[in-house]
């Protein structure tokens, strides 16, 4: 197998389910994985309000950007303001999408500059349900952020002047080649849920790269047909997916 895997946890903020991320970090350290962290800025997402928020919230995000993490820029506050799906097509939501780039500019330059009075530089941009829209990439492209977490590709492509590094499952599968980004959302996890976490991690150990190393080791290419199309097929086969699950 030559397939590869990075980690995404997404949500992150100072409220967030701590219990389980403490465990979870010293899994991440011990098995040296170098995760990408979705961190929210200026979070509002009351789903979010699991805990009082830690102190010492952005010391710990500057921790983990000192030893090699890859911090992703996760939306501004985590609140829904339109129903559009942006350019994936793949969630009626977004905190971006349909609204205007002058509207934008001021979400995601505040969002920014709560990073840099944190000492914190994003490596990458992740938007809240995987909806922006071409307003968004201008934006983002003229405040220096040239990298995404997200698309459905079996590699790393460029599109619209940023590098895309797709993100494409939410748990460990297998596939014989390719750069599979899994994004998990710890804020709901029970023990269950990091134990198979843990036991995943033995089993896919050898191939879990780094969002630094693709960038470092991948000879990245401009976003062509074959990219286009496995968009539309496996973009169509989750909607399928969803609405199956749904109707039961």
């Amino acid at each position: 197998m030559t397939a590869k895997y990075l980690i995404r946890f997404d949500d992150i903020c100072p409220t967030m389910n701590w219990d389980i991320w403490n465990q979870l970090e010293a899994v991440l350290i011990e098995n040296d994985i170098k995760p990408i962290i979705a961190v929210i800025p200026d979070n509002k997402d009351k789903s979010f309000f699991l805990n009082e928020p830690v102190s010492d919230f952005w010391a710990r995000v500057k921790k983990w950007q000192d030893n090699g993490w890859t911090i992703g820029l996760h939306g501004h506050q985590h609140q829904y303001l339109t129903k559009k799906s942006g350019l994936l097509c793949l969630n009626k939501q977004s905190e971006f999408a349909g609204m205007d780039e002058n509207i934008q500019y001021g979400k995601l330059l505040n969002a920014l500059n709560i990073f840099k009075e944190n000492n914190i530089t994003p490596d990458v941009w992740i938007a809240p349900s995987h909806s922006f829209d071409l307003q968004t990439l201008n934006v983002l492209k003229k405040l220096g952020l040239n990298s995404i977490s997200d698309g459905f590709s079996v590699r790393p492509f460029r599109h619209h002047d940023m590098l895309w590094v797709p993100q494409q499952i939410w748990k460990f599968r297998f596939f014989p080649l390719g750069v599979w980004t899994v994004c998990f959302h710890h804020n709901p996890w029970q023990q269950e849920n990091l134990n198979q976490f843990i036991e995943d991690i033995k089993k896919y150990k050898s191939h879990i790269t780094s969002f630094k190393k693709v960038k470092k080791t991948y000879v990245i290419q401009e976003r062509k047909s074959i990219d286009m199309i496995f968009h539309y097929v496996y973009c169509g086969m989750m909607k399928v997916k969803k609405r199956l699950k749904a109707s039961l």
